[in-house]
């Protein structure tokens, strides 16, 4: 349920930033994304508390995309 949450802030981040700057980062970002999202599954199985590692990569990667995507809209409006 919480890759559902996360979802609406992922998808528009990462089309955005691969509109705005270059689809190969954002795919690049995007695939760490799932990385991390793995990463907080596997460590969410083993014991709650280890599953840190994998929401920082994930979230990380989220928002790279949301404030590099909103930075270059914000740079292109002025």
């Amino acid at each position: 349920m919480n890759t559902v949450e996360w979802t609406p802030i992922f998808l528009p981040a990462m089309w955005l930033f691969a509109i705005y700057w270059n689809a190969s980062w954002a795919a690049g970002l995007g695939a760490l994304w799932l990385v991390g999202r793995v990463i907080y599954f596997v460590g969410y199985l083993s014991s709650p508390d280890r599953r840190f590692p994998g929401f920082f990569i994930q979230s990380l990667a989220a928002f790279a995309l949301l404030l590099g995507a909103l930075g270059r809209v914000a740079y292109l409006a002025l």
